[in-house]
């Protein structure tokens, strides 16, 4: 698969509820990074901590949560994702739409690193 085949892959299964497909190329030397100042911030190794740390946690947070209007550009190894978080967070019953950006380093059949940069104002608001 191509770097873009491979996270498109991501988002179709992640959208879908497969966690396995989703989590297929994320092994345990995946570096993924979520945006300081935001509620899931920090520096994670390997698929076991990023399924708690991130995933888990929007999963019991967050009714509804997806992305709109995902859009994906492909240079070689490297793959940008734009788009915007949506959902209603259950502590505050209050929606979202944030905008993000996703930076994704696929090396061979796997992802290296991940970066997330998200408008974590209007994400902390509705939390």
């Amino acid at each position: 698969m191509t770097p873009m085949e491979i996270v498109q892959d991501h988002y179709i299964a992640s959208r879908d509820g497969a966690v396995d497909r989703a989590f297929a190329a994320i092994d345990d030397a995946t570096e993924w990074t979520e945006t300081a100042g935001s509620a899931y911030a920090g520096t994670f190794i390997g698929r076991q901590a990023i399924i708690e740390n991130v995933f888990a946690r929007i999963g019991a947070e967050w009714d509804g949560f997806g992305l709109d209007d995902l859009d994906l550009i492909a240079s070689g190894d490297r793959v940008v994702a734009t788009g915007w978080y949506v959902g209603t967070f259950r502590g505050t019953g209050a929606a979202m739409r944030a905008r993000f950006v996703h930076l994704w380093h696929v090396e061979g059949d796997r992802v290296a690193r991940f970066e997330q940069v998200v408008d974590s104002a209007t994400q902390n608001a509705a939390m």
